[in-house]
């Protein structure tokens, strides 16, 4: 009993174990799914800033004659309008180089959400592979369980008939023993009876 009692206890506390694992590998199929969705975002991005840039690039390159920066600067009217496109040629360079930043960050992120993404994975398939083991577990303490319930049914029943074995036995001994002193009490009033006559 005290086996079935342990082994009931130990059943409850996998299946709870099971349960809590359940909750936290729906908590890594969200987290996994949302790094996809920021994954898939980011490289939209990247696409767009890279298409944005290759544009800028190409611009650059079929107005390389006409937009050369010394003669854009020095063919302007006054000095304010030179001021005005010297100050546009450092912003467009500038822009360039922030496109060229972004182009790097956004594939620093994607790395990193990648790699975030791994790790939760590889967190997912070790609390699958746990939930495994103790769900085969779990199915042993549910057989032990079965089969020491069967042993005790078993045993409750060999206790029954040798308990109804012993009552019949202490009945016939009873009688037995009855019958002995009816036969003594019969042999001592005939001893008695003959003690008189004689």
């Amino acid at each position: 009993l005290n086996q079935l009692t342990t082994l009931k206890r130990q059943i409850s506390y996998r299946q709870g174990l099971i349960r809590t694992m359940n909750k936290e590998i729906k908590l890594m199929d969200r987290q996994i799914a949302e790094n996809n969705d920021i994954i898939r975002a980011l490289e939209k991005d990247l696409v767009s800033v890279k298409q944005e840039y290759a544009r800028m690039l190409y611009y650059g390159f079929k107005n390389r004659n006409s937009y050369d920066k010394l003669v854009f600067v020095f063919s302007s009217r006054d000095f304010n309008q030179a001021q005005k496109r010297l100050k546009y040629l450092q912003q467009y360079s500038e822009y360039r180089r922030e496109q060229v930043n972004l182009i790097m960050s956004t594939k620093v992120l994607i790395s990193d959400k990648n790699e975030t993404l791994e790790k939760k994975k590889e967190i997912k398939r070790s609390l699958m592979a746990a939930k495994n083991t103790e769900k085969a577990e779990l199915e042993n303490d549910k057989q032990d369980k079965n089969k020491v319930y069967t042993k005790l049914k078993g045993s409750e029943s060999k206790l029954r008939a040798d308990l109804e074995s012993d009552k019949k036995t202490a009945k016939q001994l009873s009688t037995a023993i009855a019958n002995i002193i009816a036969e003594e009490i019969r042999l001592a009033k005939l001893a008695a009876k003959n003690k008189e006559k004689f």
